[in-house]
This record gives C-alpha cells, sequence and structure tokens, in this order.
C-alpha cells in the first residue's frame, strides 16, 4: 500500500504516463 502511495505521489510530480511504465517494470522485478 505504502508503495502504490509513493507512486501517486510520484506521478504527480512526473506525470502518469512515464511513472506508469517504470512501475510496471519494477513490479515485474520484485
Amino acid at each position: 500500500v505504502i508503495c502504490t502511495m509513493m507512486y501517486g505521489v510520484a506521478a504527480g510530480f512526473f506525470g502518469d504516463g512515464i511513472l506508469f511504465v517504470y512501475w510496471s517494470f519494477f513490479l515485474e522485478l520484485s
């Protein structure tokens, strides 16, 4: 949950599109 919240905050700064791709890739590694 915390990681998802952090993603939401980061997406607000950097833009949903790029962060969504990065986050999806990160989840694949974990």
